[in-house]
C-alpha cells in the first residue's frame, strides 16, 4: 500500500482559498476511486494546504489522475486557483512500512503529527528498521497507531512518521505522554548516525474536509 500526498500553497483571501481547496477536495472525491482528505498545515508557509490519500498501487493512482487529466471540469478548478498558487505543488508517493490507514477515516478536526526525516546514505537498512522498531513501540506507548512510510518518489531515504489524534488536546496529550517515556528516548539516541544532519522535520496538519 502507498500514500500519496500533494501539498500547494495559495495565496489570497483565506476565504476564498479554503472554499476553493475544499470543492476541489470533493470534485476528487466525486470524480475518481479515491478518497482523498485535505489539510491545514502547521509549520509550513502559511497558506498551505495538503491533500493525502491511500492507494493500493501505482497503477491505481495512475488511473485516476489519467481520468482527471480528461475531465474539463477538474481544468476548470485548477484554473480557478491560478491568481493564488504561488509555486508548484509539491507530490509525495510513500510506501507504507507500518501501520496504515486507520479503520475509519479521520473526523473533521483530526490532528496529523508528521515527522519526516532522510536516512543517511549506506544506512538505509539499518534506519528502516530502527524506525520500524520505533513506531511499533511508539504506538504501544500511546495507544493508537503511528504509521511508517518510506518515500518511493521524492527524496531517496525519506521516511516519515504519522500519527493521528481526534484533537489538538488529544496531540499535546499524546505528546507529552511518548517525550516523558523513558524507552522512547533511549530509542532516539540510538538513531545517532542513521540519519542526514538536519534532515528531520515536523508539521502537524487538520483535517479540514
Amino acid at each position: 500500500m502507498f500514500q500519496f500526498a500533494r501539498r500547494l500553497n495559495l495565496r489570497g483571501d483565506a476565504r476564498e482559498t479554503m472554499a476553493w481547496a475544499t470543492e476541489m477536495t470533493s470534485y476528487v472525491d466525486d470524480h475518481t476511486d479515491l478518497d482523498v482528505s485535505l489539510w491545514g498545515v502547521f509549520g509550513a508557509p502559511v497558506g498551505t494546504f495538503a491533500w493525502s490519500t491511500f492507494v493500493e498501487g501505482r497503477a491505481t493512482l495512475v488511473a485516476a489522475t489519467d481520468h482527471l487529466g480528461a475531465d474539463d471540469g477538474y481544468h476548470d478548478l485548477v484554473m480557478k486557483a491560478r491568481d493564488w498558487i504561488t509555486a508548484p505543488a509539491e507530490d509525495v508517493f510513500r510506501s507504507v512500512v507500518y501501520g496504515g490507514p486507520l479503520d475509519e477515516p479521520p473526523p473533521l478536526g483530526s490532528v496529523a503529527s508528521v515527522t519526516e526525516t532522510v536516512a543517511t546514505t549506506g544506512k538505509m537498512s539499518e534506519a528502516v528498521g530502527w524506525a520500524t522498531d520505533m513506531a511499533e513501540y511508539g504506538s504501544s506507548v500511546v495507544g493508537s497507531r503511528i504509521t511508517l512510510l518510506v518515500n518511493a518518489y521524492g527524496d531517496f531515504g525519506g521516511i516519515t512518521f504519522i500519527s493521528v489524534a481526534r484533537d489538538m488536546t488529544a496531540t499535546d496529550e499524546l505528546s507529552a505522554t511518548i517525550r516523558s517515556d523513558i524507552g522512547y528516548v533511549e530509542r532516539i539516541k540510538a538513531s545517532e548516525g542513521l540519519f542526514v544532519d538536519g534532515s528531520a522535520r515536523q508539521t502537524l496538519l487538520r483535517r479540514l474536509a
